[in-house]
């Protein structure tokens, strides 16, 4: 009678393993197939010039699957997997292990700009394609404008403000690190700054320097500074054709300057 019992015991712990191990099997294979799913929420990143912009993108049952990062804008990827292919430097991949078959794959842009900003894809390729969105803004000063003029010519600086909430109360302007008094007898007659703010409230605000007849005195750092006392400057150049060695700007300074609202639309 023991000798039966012993047997059926090793029957049942046999078959036990058995089933024991098609579930395992079973368990793998369901793995194999499963379907990649994005599942970050983030949608906006806001970063300072200068600093440090992290896109997320987590992913659950990535499996053998790859993770590309591009630009919307770029036909070449920027990033394949944790190898980098862009040519600007600052950018990598932060890749890491997270529970419950998830994967974290950040994109990290070290040092933004303003030619940082843009939409940016996080893709996987599988059966189907699977993406998610992220769009980055980077704050504070864009200026442009005039840099080489011939005496007596006009400068045109125009100063682009963001900030984070809303866009900055108003910004003020300096030469030579003095502020610009429109009715101070350098300026007197021949200046004019004119702010615009879009016609619904946002986070820019645009103004321009304009200077007519430019003198020898009117060359130097020019600095655009908002209300939150965010920064920037350009050097300007007044030439005098005949005796002046500096090379000018490729862009022909005589050129009729469309207008600075025509050019940003709010």
């Amino acid at each position: 009678m023991k000798g039966v019992l012993d047997h059926a015991m090793s029957v049942s712990s046999a078959m036990s393993d058995s089933d024991l191990n098609a579930t395992r099997a079973a368990d793998k294979t369901f793995k194999r197939q499963a379907t990649p799913k994005i599942i970050s929420k983030q949608s906006n990143v806001t970063v300072h010039r200068g600093g440090t912009a992290i896109l997320h993108c987590i992913i659950e049952d990535l499996g053998p699957k790859t993770v590309v990062w591009r630009k919307d804008a770029d036909e070449f990827p920027l990033t394949i997997g944790e190898m980098t292919f862009s040519q600007k430097s600052g950018i990598s991949v932060d890749h890491r292990k997270l529970p419950n078959s998830r994967t974290q794959w950040d994109l990290v842009i070290k040092d933004a700009d303003y030619s940082s900003a843009g939409i940016y894809e996080c893709q996987i390729s599988a059966k189907y394609i699977y993406t998610h969105h992220v769009r980055l803004t980077v704050l504070g000063i864009l200026l442009n404008g005039t840099q080489y003029v011939d005496l007596d010519q006009r400068i045109h600086l125009w100063c682009n403000a963001t900030g984070l909430e809303r866009a900055p109360e108003d910004v003020d302007w300096f030469h030579e690190g003095h502020l610009i008094d429109t009715q101070a007898p350098k300026w007197q007659n021949r200046v004019r700054v004119v702010t615009y703010k879009p016609k619904v409230p946002g986070h820019s605000l645009l103004s321009e320097l304009i200077i007519d007849r430019s003198v020898a005195s009117d060359r130097g750092n020019y600095i655009c500074r908002s209300s939150d006392l965010t920064t920037t400057s350009l050097k300007v150049h007044v030439l005098n054709a005949d005796t002046d060695p500096e090379r000018r700007s490729p862009v022909a300074n005589h050129q009729p300057i469309m207008s600075t609202v025509e050019q940003w639309k709010f």
